[in-house]
């Protein structure tokens, strides 16, 4: 089986050459994700206006959003075809720190799991400092569980947008 290409779950069309191309793709931020059997080869995320989105260059990535082939476009700022740049955004980033509930001191020597389509999962080591970072990830719904010795492991609901995204979370030790 080929490469096989969509913008928001929308077939496209693969050249010879290997670029590609979207036909009647409504404005919107949408993503893009080229597949080579079940593998994913490379995506993007692009916001479309009244123009074509030139340059697109595909990254690789782990992991897709768990509302990949079900969410529709993401409507832009102002009015629905405004005129302007179509344009694509880089891979974006999770940022976390996970800080300790009563002392307010980084929880060290743990991991951060992301969980988005299907089953697919990547941990993420909590470095001594309480922080940890997850890139290149599209915009979309995932779910992030914190697990770090002598806490209670949590599960959080996190939406990626446009830009990358920072959070602070507290640790609640467990009880005994």
């Amino acid at each position: 089986m080929g490469d096989v290409i969509y913008i928001s779950n929308t077939p496209g069309i693969i050249y010879s050459d290997g670029t590609f191309e979207f036909r009647d793709v409504p404005p919107g931020l949408h993503s893009i994700v080229k597949f080579n059997g079940n593998a994913v080869v490379g995506v993007a995320p692009v916001q479309v206006r009244d123009r074509d989105v030139d340059g697109v260059v595909l990254q690789p990535t782990t992991i897709l959003p768990a509302d990949i082939f079900t969410d529709p476009p993401k409507p832009l700022d102002g009015p629905a075809g405004m005129a302007g740049d179509s344009r694509t955004f880089p891979l974006l980033s999770i940022v976390g720190r996970v800080l300790d509930e009563v002392s307010q001191e980084p929880a060290r020597e743990g991991a951060a799991t992301i969980a988005g389509y299907g089953t697919a999962r990547r941990t993420i080591a909590i470095i001594s400092d309480g922080y940890f970072e997850i890139p290149n990830l599209l915009p979309g719904s995932y779910s992030v569980t914190i697990n770090i010795f002598g806490y209670v492991t949590e599960t959080h609901s996190i939406t990626v947008g446009t830009e990358d995204l920072k959070l602070d979370w507290i640790g609640h030790r467990e009880r005994r």
